[in-house]
């Protein structure tokens, strides 16, 4: 059936205000549900449905996710960035083998030799090494010199520890003719193929060169992230004055309404060893993993603070009802429950980095909430983070300058210190130390699923292959797949003549 183009006008009018208020207001809730009502206005439309799979990933809504990514396939004709968007979602949200048939319908189209590069892809991300690499024979054979093939070629090579083939596939793609996004990431993994050979200065020089790559071509994108970033420190120092034990405690006695289900959030600065934490924790077959979702965060933005009247989030969980705080915790539980299936012996483990500097507002909504929270050398977690290929963001942008990233990391941890202080002693947390964690594995890790109240499962002490096919968020997913190793422990070293403004704050 043919769509009504004046249903059809309106629908993508509706899109365009939906992002131009996000871009103003960040309030992804609201861009979902206007997302939602222009995809029902304009079903087949590929920008809509696009930006819908997104925010509604972006909120933790898996359902409207998997429906938009399922619905986003059926267009025809069928093209690869409509395959790429529905094919991610359905990895994130556990339907990897929906995704891979999403390429696999698209073989026998034009678009062949991207989607054989996809499913090499797919394959590596899925720990699946002799799949990715007949998949990458035949895309190298379709499309010899496609830059994204030749990303992917190269870290399977490196994964399979060609060290050399994988340098013949990087090389070529550093000349500065080769475009940027591409460049970039090409100089970032030269990066790390040079540290793993204990070649420090040149893989400092190829950092380097990555981050000026980008610096050069997002200009106008690095901009504004810095400006929003400007605005999170700002934030930072404001909730510091804020939040003092006496608040806590008075938001700890609350009562909590409908009754609680164990939750534990596990937070820390990124790379400071979240993720080995939290597949070992996932193993347990009692415990509902979010890895790095949003659940959290939109359930407070939904149900409380877009209603405060353009009050600070503090005071708006101030003035919050009982009503509205009930009303979050079951938003926050339905949200969940569209990523993974709970029942009454569940126990919630929401892993995410990024909640670190919002953790101080979880109590005031969930009194019960545990803290685990992931220490590491803070100049390791500087070196981690300089390291990664990421684009431009603002809860990442001061990764791109020594001098930024060590503030940052600094200015995050003192973030933390200072919610475990308001805390108190007996406050429902706990550090666990990732070198403590790599040289007496058992008994750390023993301690974390007893913090949780779980008692130790079997499972756990295999965490690697506990769930096959599971994807993990981090970029550093297939490191969390090896066994426990103490390499990475003290690697600042080799760089604190290098890069030494990232460790100015602890030398």
């Amino acid at each position: 059936m043919k769509p009504d183009p004046a249903a059809w006008l309106k629908a993508e009018n509706l899109r365009r205000a939906a992002l131009a208020d996000f871009a103003s207001s960040q309030d992804e809730a609201a861009a979902f549900e206007a997302l939602r009502k222009a995809a029902s206005k304009a079903p087949t439309s590929a920008a809509i449905l696009t930006d819908l799979v997104q925010f509604a990933l972006r909120t933790s809504e898996g359902d409207i996710a998997r429906q938009a990514a399922r619905q986003l396939l059926k267009l025809q004709p069928p093209h690869t960035a409509h395959a790429h968007t529905a094919a991610e979602a359905l990895t994130l949200l556990g339907n990897a083998l929906e995704a891979r048939q999403a390429w696999i319908r698209l073989l026998d189209t034009p678009h062949r030799p991207e989607s054989l590069a996809a499913l090499a892809r797919l394959a590596e991300r899925n720990n699946n090494l002799p799949e990715a690499n007949d998949w990458l024979d035949q895309a190298l054979a379709a499309a010899p010199r496609d830059a994204g093939t030749q990303l992917i070629a190269a870290r399977i090579a490196a994964r399979r520890g060609e060290t050399d083939k994988a340098l013949g596939f990087l090389l070529p793609l550093t000349n500065p003719a080769v475009p940027a996004d591409f460049r970039h990431r090409a100089l970032y993994q030269l990066g790390s193929l040079h540290d793993r050979a204990d070649n420090a200065p040149t893989a400092a020089k190829a950092w380097k060169d990555a981050k000026l790559c980008l610096e050069e071509s997002y200009v106008r994108e690095i901009a504004a992230c810095r400006a929003q970033h400007a605005l999170l420190r700002a934030r930072r120092q404001r909730l510091r004055q804020a939040i003092t034990p006496a608040l806590v405690a008075e938001w700890r006695a609350r009562r909590a309404e409908p009754a609680p289900a164990p939750l534990t959030v596990l937070i820390g600065h990124p790379r400071s060893g979240t993720t080995l934490l939290e597949q070992v924790l996932a193993a347990h077959p009692r415990v509902v993993d979010l890895d790095e979702q949003n659940a959290l965060p939109t359930a407070l933005q939904a149900g409380i603070f877009r209603h405060a009247a353009g009050r600070d989030e503090v005071a708006a969980l101030q003035i919050a009802t009982p009503a509205q705080l009930s009303a979050t915790r079951r938003d926050y539980r339905r949200r969940i429950s569209t990523l993974h299936p709970l029942d009454s012996r569940s126990v919630i483990l929401d892993k995410n980095p990024s909640l670190t500097d919002s953790a101080v507002f979880f109590p005031a909504v969930f009194p019960e909430i545990r803290y685990l929270t992931a220490r590491r050398d803070p100049r390791d977690i500087a070196l981690s983070c300089y390291q990664q290929s990421v684009l431009p963001d603002f809860s990442n942008i001061a990764w791109l300058r020594p001098d930024t990233l060590a503030a940052d990391c600094q200015e995050m941890l003192e973030g933390w210190e200072h919610l475990r202080d308001c805390l108190g002693p007996d406050g429902g947390w706990m550090e666990v130390s990732y070198e403590s964690l790599c040289t007496d594995f058992a008994p750390n890790a023993r301690a974390a699923t007893a913090f949780m109240g779980l008692e130790w499962d079997p499972l756990q002490e295999n965490y690697q292959a506990a769930r096959p096919g599971h994807r993990v968020a981090s970029p550093t997913y297939a490191d969390v797949r090896a066994p426990v190793h103490t390499r990475s422990i003290g690697r600042w070293e080799r760089y604190a003549d290098l890069i030494p403004e990232l460790f100015t704050p602890w030398l």
